[in-house]
């Protein structure tokens, strides 16, 4: 590996970073504060649903004027 390698990755990661940066100045900044507030409501969103528990509960109640019957519940294509 060439001693120069690191320092020329260095130089086109800054000239990415000044590009990109010069790119995003152009952006309006109510645009930009949008972006912003969809991009923290994406991160809240994912954190509650990765942190809350993944049981539930579901309560059924039938009626009939049937002699007999059966009843089956699938969930998830299991039956329960």
């Amino acid at each position: 590996m060439k001693p120069e390698h690191p320092v020329h990755l260095r130089q086109k990661a800054a000239q990415l970073y000044q590009r990109a940066r010069l790119r995003a100045a152009l952006v309006p900044v109510k645009v930009r504060s949008v972006l912003g507030l969809i991009l923290v409501a994406g991160v809240l969103l994912a954190m509650y649903t990765a942190l809350t528990a993944k049981d539930s509960s579901l309560h059924l109640k039938l009626q009939h004027d049937f002699h007999g019957a059966q009843v089956s519940l699938w969930v998830d294509d299991e039956l329960a």
